[in-house]
């Protein structure tokens, strides 16, 4: 049975995902609820069941990653129905059927459904309890900011900055909320050089800047923090005043998102999607989450692959479209591209040949297929595919010259999601060995 997990019933997403968390402060939890489902939140066990039933009742449509598909993204800041767990887990219970969603309490136990809470909770990134303050000041260099000239304050609903609050020349606007940031090296970091003064503290400590360019490491997980801009100098382009703000990874390559809302609308109009309708699509952009040199296959039937010209190997398999290659092109190269997808495997689970040393990148023919050639330990070989789908794909490897009579060796992806098989050889150990007299074999990945 294909259950509708829609848990909105306007065209705004609710809820902004993101990865590690720790248990709430007080003072933002309004119920004993919400303890238990942050801590919940925390618990592998908690987390491991609540994300079954999420891929069981709400994966096919707000996505595996939860980023939307059929229904709704579910990784921005809006809550429209309550940001407290205990009323996520409230509205996941009672369901809105003029949205297509069903009540899930009569489906799903009240602790099964307090996992998937706990699950969604796991993958917050960005803001949550964000306020405002905004002081004017009196004259130009005052950095003064009291209770005085206060002049503005209140919540943000949808957990971005906006700079555009203030409605005095000289200014000082000041952000305090929790952030999520991922669990791997991440940085704050404000597009363009800013010349006017920037405060940021993380959890009640004031950090510096690493360059004289805008921008900040950030802890892993949770943390408190508070953002104060200051304009107290004549500024001549107003968009100077109106901060595009993003978490970015640690080189500063990926915007992961945004925290202000001008760097929201920014990241809104790099939306440039690639898809393989009616043939096949390939791509040469930087893709998240791949190597360099890897370039993109995308199939009609909603599959796609990505080949690594530097080691030969197939770096990437996700079902849905190819790509949206907007961040690239405004980036001007310097941003990633994004799957519009779910991963099957990406780079750490790479097949193929094992030493990158002995790879030789030769040609792409695109005519028919599309077929790469290139060496790898010695022996020359064409590669291309077939019996595309949306559950699977099969890759054919035809030996073109083997002049030592070697055995072509390959290392295979351990995962749990595909069954893997070969028309030669045997798979031992996630290895397949195919002996010289084979001059066709093919390896078929498929969804179990």
């Amino acid at each position: 049975m294909k259950v509708n997990c829609k848990i909105k019933t306007v065209s705004i997403p609710w809820l902004f995902v993101a990865l590690g968390l720790s248990v709430m402060p007080n003072w933002a939890i309004s119920e004993p609820l919400d303890t238990v489902l942050y801590e919940k939140a925390q618990n592998p066990a908690n987390l491991s069941s609540g994300q079954v039933v999420f891929e069981q009742a709400c994966a096919a449509c707000h996505g595996k990653a939860l980023g939307g598909g059929a229904g709704f993204n579910l990784k921005d800041g809006e809550w429209v129905h309550g940001e407290a767990p205990s009323a996520i887990l409230d509205n996941i219970k009672k369901g809105f059927n003029s949205a297509g969603m069903p009540a899930f309490g009569n489906i799903y136990s009240d602790s099964q459904l307090q996992d998937v809470v706990a699950y969604i909770l796991s993958k917050r990134e960005g803001m949550s309890n964000l306020s405002y303050k905004v002081y004017a000041l009196t004259e130009r260099g005052d950095t003064q900011l009291s209770a005085d000239n206060l002049v503005k304050s209140g919540m943000l609903p949808r957990n971005l900055m906006n700079f555009e609050l203030p409605e005095t020349e000289y200014y000082a606007i000041e952000f305090e909320g929790d952030l999520y940031a991922p669990n791997t090296p991440s940085k704050l970091f404000i597009d363009g050089f800013i010349p006017t003064p920037l405060k940021v503290e993380i959890d009640g400590e004031e950090i510096k800047r690493t360059s004289r360019s805008a921008i900040w490491p950030l802890k892993p997980g949770k943390q408190r923090l508070n953002f104060q801009f200051i304009v107290n100098a004549p500024v001549k382009q107003d968009w100077k005043k109106n901060l595009a703000l993003f978490v970015t990874n640690d080189d500063l390559e990926i915007k992961l998102f945004s925290l202000s809302t001008r760097g929201q609308l920014l990241m809104d109009d790099k939306k440039v999607h690639v898809e393989a309708t009616n043939k096949v699509k390939v791509q040469r952009k930087k893709i998240r989450g791949l190597p360099t040199y890897s370039v993109s296959v995308g199939f009609p039937q909603k599959i796609n692959y990505a080949f690594n010209t530097r080691s030969c190997n197939i770096v990437g398999l996700w079902s849905g479209d190819l790509l949206n290659v907007g961040p690239n092109v405004e980036g001007r190269g310097k941003d990633s591209s994004l799957i519009l997808g779910d991963w099957l495997i990406k780079d750490d689970q790479a097949f193929g040949f094992l030493a990158e040393s002995d790879c030789n990148y030769q040609k792409l023919v695109k005519s028919d297929g599309p077929s790469f050639f290139f060496s790898a330990t010695g022996i020359d070989y064409r590669l291309t595919t077939k019996e595309e789908s949306a559950s699977g794909i099969t890759f054919v490897y035809q030996v073109l010259n083997n002049p030592n009579k070697q055995a072509s060796k390959l290392a295979l992806p351990s995962n749990t999601q595909l069954a893997i098989s070969t028309s030669a050889g045997q798979i031992t150990d996630n290895a397949l060995v195919v002996a010289p007299e084979h001059q066709t074999f093919t390896i078929r990945l498929a969804k179990k």
